[in-house]
Protein backbone atom coordinates (compact mmCIF):
# COMPACT_ATOMS: atom_id res chain seq x y z
CA UNK A 1 0.00 0.00 0.00
CA UNK A 2 2.93 2.71 0.87
CA UNK A 3 4.57 1.70 -2.66
CA UNK A 4 1.08 2.30 -4.48
CA UNK A 5 0.92 6.17 -2.59
CA UNK A 6 4.12 6.91 -3.34
CA UNK A 7 3.63 6.10 -6.88
CA UNK A 8 0.50 8.06 -7.19
CA UNK A 9 2.17 11.18 -5.28
CA UNK A 10 5.46 10.63 -8.18
CA UNK A 11 2.93 10.44 -11.03
CA UNK A 12 0.31 13.02 -9.72
CA UNK A 13 2.58 16.24 -10.99
CA UNK A 14 3.20 14.55 -14.26
CA UNK A 15 -0.65 13.70 -14.73
CA UNK A 16 -1.10 17.76 -14.32
CA UNK A 17 1.09 19.20 -16.05
CA UNK A 18 -0.02 17.08 -19.12
CA UNK A 19 -3.58 18.86 -18.40
CA UNK A 20 -2.31 22.21 -18.16
CA UNK A 21 1.04 22.69 -19.80
CA UNK A 22 0.07 23.59 -23.03
CA UNK A 23 1.72 26.79 -24.37
CA UNK A 24 -1.11 28.03 -26.21
CA UNK A 25 -2.61 28.76 -22.24
CA UNK A 26 -0.79 31.75 -22.00
CA UNK A 27 -2.78 33.47 -24.72
CA UNK A 28 -6.11 32.81 -22.88
CA UNK A 29 -7.49 34.71 -19.75
CA UNK A 30 -6.75 37.55 -17.91
CA UNK A 31 -3.10 37.10 -18.05
CA UNK A 32 -2.59 37.02 -21.62
CA UNK A 33 -0.87 39.92 -22.66
CA UNK A 34 -3.65 40.34 -25.11
CA UNK A 35 -6.39 40.70 -22.47
CA UNK A 36 -7.13 44.16 -22.44
CA UNK A 37 -6.66 44.54 -26.38
CA UNK A 38 -10.30 46.19 -27.93
CA UNK A 39 -9.36 44.39 -31.33
CA UNK A 40 -9.22 40.90 -28.89
CA UNK A 41 -12.41 38.99 -28.44
CA UNK A 42 -12.34 35.90 -26.42
CA UNK A 43 -14.85 33.30 -25.72
CA UNK A 44 -15.21 30.25 -23.28
CA UNK A 45 -17.77 27.76 -22.84
CA UNK A 46 -18.06 24.88 -21.34
CA UNK A 47 -20.76 22.46 -19.68
CA UNK A 48 -24.86 22.22 -20.77
CA UNK A 49 -23.72 24.69 -24.02
CA UNK A 50 -21.38 22.19 -25.52
CA UNK A 51 -22.84 18.67 -24.70
CA UNK A 52 -24.67 18.12 -27.46
CA UNK A 53 -21.79 18.89 -29.93
CA UNK A 54 -20.41 15.84 -27.66
CA UNK A 55 -17.45 18.47 -26.21
CA UNK A 56 -16.89 19.54 -23.23
CA UNK A 57 -14.23 23.08 -23.22
CA UNK A 58 -14.32 25.77 -26.16
CA UNK A 59 -11.78 28.08 -25.77
CA UNK A 60 -11.26 30.86 -28.60
CA UNK A 61 -9.49 34.06 -29.03
CA UNK A 62 -9.91 36.09 -32.12
CA UNK A 63 -7.19 38.87 -32.86
CA UNK A 64 -8.50 41.73 -35.57
CA UNK A 65 -5.49 43.70 -35.60
CA UNK A 66 -2.72 41.44 -34.97
CA UNK A 67 1.10 42.93 -35.90
CA UNK A 68 3.71 40.81 -36.50
CA UNK A 69 4.78 40.37 -32.84
CA UNK A 70 1.42 38.82 -32.65
CA UNK A 71 1.65 36.74 -35.34
CA UNK A 72 4.86 35.42 -34.21
CA UNK A 73 3.88 35.07 -30.49
CA UNK A 74 1.41 32.56 -31.56
CA UNK A 75 3.34 30.37 -34.04
CA UNK A 76 5.57 30.08 -31.52
CA UNK A 77 3.04 28.87 -28.90
CA UNK A 78 1.29 26.74 -31.65
CA UNK A 79 4.10 24.95 -33.08
CA UNK A 80 5.34 24.24 -29.31
CA UNK A 81 2.40 22.85 -28.80
CA UNK A 82 1.75 20.61 -31.75
CA UNK A 83 5.14 19.28 -31.85
CA UNK A 84 4.27 16.26 -30.18
CA UNK A 85 0.31 15.29 -31.62
CA UNK A 86 -1.03 12.66 -32.59
CA UNK A 87 -2.39 14.14 -35.96
CA UNK A 88 -1.78 17.57 -37.74
CA UNK A 89 -3.08 19.14 -40.79
CA UNK A 90 -0.73 22.11 -41.41
CA UNK A 91 -1.31 24.95 -44.44
CA UNK A 92 1.65 27.51 -44.76
CA UNK A 93 1.64 30.49 -47.15
CA UNK A 94 4.94 31.76 -47.65
CA UNK A 95 7.16 31.57 -44.02
CA UNK A 96 3.74 31.99 -42.18
CA UNK A 97 0.99 29.31 -40.74
CA UNK A 98 -2.15 29.95 -42.35
CA UNK A 99 -3.74 26.78 -41.27
CA UNK A 100 -3.57 24.44 -38.33
CA UNK A 101 -5.71 21.29 -37.09
CA UNK A 102 -4.27 19.62 -34.96
CA UNK A 103 -5.15 16.76 -32.34
CA UNK A 104 -2.91 16.44 -29.38
CA UNK A 105 -2.82 13.71 -27.36
CA UNK A 106 -5.81 12.43 -25.09
CA UNK A 107 -6.69 13.47 -21.07
CA UNK A 108 -7.47 10.65 -19.00
CA UNK A 109 -10.68 8.86 -20.16
CA UNK A 110 -10.16 9.80 -23.95
CA UNK A 111 -11.11 12.65 -23.74
CA UNK A 112 -10.10 14.19 -26.80
CA UNK A 113 -8.13 17.81 -27.35
CA UNK A 114 -7.37 20.35 -30.42
CA UNK A 115 -6.02 23.04 -31.27
CA UNK A 116 -7.59 24.73 -34.91
CA UNK A 117 -5.55 27.85 -35.93
CA UNK A 118 -6.38 29.63 -38.81
CA UNK A 119 -4.03 33.12 -39.88
CA UNK A 120 -6.11 35.48 -42.54
CA UNK A 121 -3.28 37.58 -43.15
CA UNK A 122 -1.05 34.69 -44.50
CA UNK A 123 -4.09 34.49 -47.26
CA UNK A 124 -4.91 36.01 -50.36
CA UNK A 125 -8.10 37.38 -49.53
CA UNK A 126 -7.28 40.23 -47.95
CA UNK A 127 -8.19 39.19 -44.80
CA UNK A 128 -5.99 40.44 -41.34
CA UNK A 129 -7.31 38.59 -37.71
CA UNK A 130 -5.94 35.58 -36.60
CA UNK A 131 -7.99 32.81 -34.53
CA UNK A 132 -7.41 30.17 -32.41
CA UNK A 133 -9.46 27.73 -30.77
CA UNK A 134 -8.89 24.81 -28.41
CA UNK A 135 -10.89 22.07 -27.98
CA UNK A 136 -11.81 19.25 -25.48
CA UNK A 137 -14.29 16.26 -25.66
CA UNK A 138 -15.52 13.17 -26.91
CA UNK A 139 -16.03 14.24 -30.32
CA UNK A 140 -13.87 12.88 -33.36
CA UNK A 141 -11.56 14.90 -35.81
CA UNK A 142 -14.05 14.48 -38.56
CA UNK A 143 -17.23 15.47 -36.66
CA UNK A 144 -15.24 18.79 -35.67
CA UNK A 145 -14.10 19.20 -39.04
CA UNK A 146 -17.82 18.91 -40.09
CA UNK A 147 -18.42 21.73 -37.49
CA UNK A 148 -15.36 24.03 -39.21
Amino acid sequence: MKRILILLFILLPATLAAQQGLHIATLFGKDSPLAKRKDVTTILLSGKQLKSYNLTRFRSVQVGQPTAADVQLFEKNITADIAASKDKQIMRRGQRLYYVFCQLSDLPGGTHRYIIYRNKGASHDGGKDIHLIYIEGKATANELKSMF
